[in-house]
């Protein structure tokens, strides 16, 4: 599936949105929470299951159709996983021949099993020490950085006194030593 492009009103949340938008289908959008572009919406079937709606959006400046989206859900196996525990806390069981995400083709199990994963990930804070899990990463093997935050939250500091910045650092796997 494609990028559909519209004319949105600004001031028209995610969820009311969508709603509209979702609303002629066969079900319900319970919750929605967007996250760096991305909206996680919780979604009921008419038989009551709850399955998770990853949809990326985007704003065109300038343009009539000024906004755009691409819906997928779980069972697509999308990856975004940084689906909110209040939305990812909705979706029913899978069924137990969908459930095993070391399956192939269990879409929906491998993505609930990198969301799972996420979420059980430690907050960080400033100050912290991480050790990423893989040798180099971003053209260095940095070894053990520390936290410093700033803007956009992924300035660090290497065990030799240089700061760098890591975009996309928390999709990394990473270990928190301190």
């Amino acid at each position: 599936m494609g990028w559909l492009f519209t004319h949105r009103e600004k001031g028209i949340s995610n969820l009311d949105w969508f709603r509209s938008e979702f609303g002629r289908g066969p079900g319900e959008l319970l919750d929605m929470a967007t996250k760096n572009g991305v909206a996680y919406g919780a979604y009921r079937t008419n038989e009551g299951d709850v399955f998770a709606l990853v949809i990326l959006t985007r704003w065109v400046r300038g343009e009539y159709h000024n906004y755009g989206w691409k819906d997928l859900d779980e069972s697509m196996g999308p990856g975004e996983y940084d689906c909110p525990k209040r939305i990812f806390d909705l979706l029913t069981p899978l069924p137990p021949e969908k459930a095993d995400p070391a399956v192939d083709g269990n879409w929906a199990a491998q993505w609930r099993a990198h969301v799972q994963e996420r979420l059980n990930r430690p907050k960080v804070t400033k100050g912290m020490r991480l050790r990423w899990t893989f040798e180099t990463w971003r053209g260095g093997p940095y070894g053990v950085c520390e936290y410093l935050g700033g803007r956009g939250r992924n300035l660090f500091r290497t065990e030799n006194g240089t700061l760098v910045r890591f975009t996309g650092w928390r999709n990394v796997p990473f270990e928190v030593i301190s």
